[in-house]
């Protein structure tokens, strides 16, 4: 357990403004990235713009989205699962998005961009009485045109996950958190899965404040309602942990969890004498922030990351065709707005092809989304990724480690703090979450990113 310290001992020597000598041996790295790169140390910083790798792409050239073809347009005939929940053939599990806001945040503010919604449309099967998908344009670099987005946190691996990126949080951690118990333990909890660690009333808590448990046996399975932190503490950190790392994620393709994710149904307050509703659709937020943002097309992005430009829609998606089957569960000259497009005729395998649907949504390839396009694209062998969106994550990872001094393979300080303490670094998520939780190693895949079977 001492060993987890390590990671604690960085996060608190962190420090405001730009990099700077710390005790003799270590250097002290700055909250807001500047000065991690000492020829340019405003590269990386809280406040920059995010590179632009391709032509922005914008209505009037400057920085107004396009509009067309409406976002949740897209998404009910394109992203909805038609009822199958595919998941990833790779075992990943769901900590996938651990670090996706570590070193990248966007900027939102007060402009509404709200996707339009048609109760009447006929792919739509929940209501929604807000009339449309909340949104606001994210914050921009006063004074640059086209509009160029800013990046909130720091561009670099630097805990901002764990930590948070203010001085006074890290002082709280450090002083009025007390996160050290004696002989420099990290904090444990005693939980577990086991449902005998919950008594009764506990888990008509959880009931009463809309989790879902389910009692089998000497386990219990505890699902929460998204948006609710405070349910952490009342279900245990050691079993939310352990989850993580033991549910796959859906397969990465064009195909959106409709109830997690594609059509999220809220309450809007004061339902008396009707509960009215709002709904969330994740995936047509993406493809709507990627106009926000003025993201090239999809053709444009392959070429700005050396790929060849697909030629037609069937290219895009692998499929042997873009044209709609003469089926008679089909309305001839209509398929695209008949919800039985999207049904399946057997496991993973639609009534109609991607390509065709993604045709008659566009029309041609010079306005496919960047994310639609990428999303349909097949999975590279041994991958979960298409080609695109491959060549996105090879460049984005690898600047993010040759672009930091402080990377954990270039940092000094760290081999330094293993002579002195005997602490190392190299330690595995799972390590970490069974020196701070009751879930020993041996109840956690060897792998926390993947869900393989325990080992040891």
């Amino acid at each position: 357990m001492r060993r987890t310290v390590a990671l604690v001992t960085v996060g608190a020597f962190l420090g405001s403004g730009a990099a700077h000598a710390g005790p003799g041996w270590f250097e002290v790295q700055s909250l807001d990235g500047r000065g991690n790169n000492r020829a340019h140390p405003e590269w990386g910083a809280v406040g920059e713009a995010y590179l632009r790798v391709a032509p922005a792409r914008y209505a009037d050239g400057a920085g107004q989205p396009v509009a067309e073809p409406n976002a949740r347009y897209v998404s009910s005939r394109i992203f909805a699962d038609g009822g199958q929940n595919l998941l990833s053939d790779r075992q990943v599990s769901q900590w996938a998005q651990f670090m996706d806001h570590t070193f990248g945040l966007r900027e939102d503010t007060n402009t509404d961009a709200s996707i339009p919604w048609d109760n009447d449309a006929p792919p739509e099967h929940v209501r929604n009485d807000l009339g449309s998908i909340p949104m606001r344009r994210s914050g921009v670099v006063e004074g640059l045109t086209p509009y160029e987005q800013k990046n909130i946190v720091s561009s670099y691996l630097d805990g901002f996950a764990v930590y948070g990126g203010e001085q006074g949080r890290l002082a709280w951690l450090r002083d009025g958190a007390k996160l050290l118990l004696p002989k420099n333990m990290l904090p444990r909890r005693k939980v577990t899965t086991d449902v005998s660690r919950y008594t009764e009333a506990q888990l008509e808590a959880l009931r009463a404040k809309g989790a879902t448990v389910t009692v089998t046996g000497e386990k219990v399975e505890i699902g929460m309602l998204p948006f609710q932190p405070d349910l952490v503490d009342e279900v245990q950190i050691g079993p939310l942990l352990q989850s993580f790392g033991a549910q796959p994620e859906n397969r990465n393709d064009e195909v959106v969890d409709e109830d997690t994710l594609r059509s999220i149904v809220f309450l809007i307050p004061g339902c008396q004498p009707r509960c009215l509703t709002a709904v969330v659709d994740v995936s047509a937020l993406d493809v709507e922030r990627g106009r926000d943002h003025g993201i090239a097309i999809y053709n444009d992005l392959r070429r700005a990351y050396g790929l060849t430009p697909q030629p037609s829609f069937r290219a895009i998606s692998g499929e042997t065709t873009e044209s709609f089957p003469a089926d008679p569960e089909l309305t001839p000259g209509d398929e695209i707005n008949d919800p039985d497009s999207l049904g399946h005729v057997s496991p993973g395998v639609r009534r109609t092809t991607t390509a065709a649907r993604l045709k008659a949504i566009y029309g041609d390839l010079s306005g496919v989304d960047a994310i639609v396009g990428m999303m349909a694209e097949p999975r590279l062998p041994g991958s979960e990724f298409g080609e695109l969106q491959h060549a996105i994550w090879k460049k984005q990872f690898e600047a993010l480690r040759d672009g930091d001094r402080f990377f954990h393979a270039n940092d000094p300080a760290l081999r330094i703090i293993k002579a002195r303490y005997g602490i190392d670094h190299r330690r595995t998520l799972g390590d970490v979450i069974a020196a701070n939780t009751d879930v020993p190693c041996g109840d956690l895949a060897y792998n926390v990113f993947r869900t393989h079977p325990p080992v040891g």
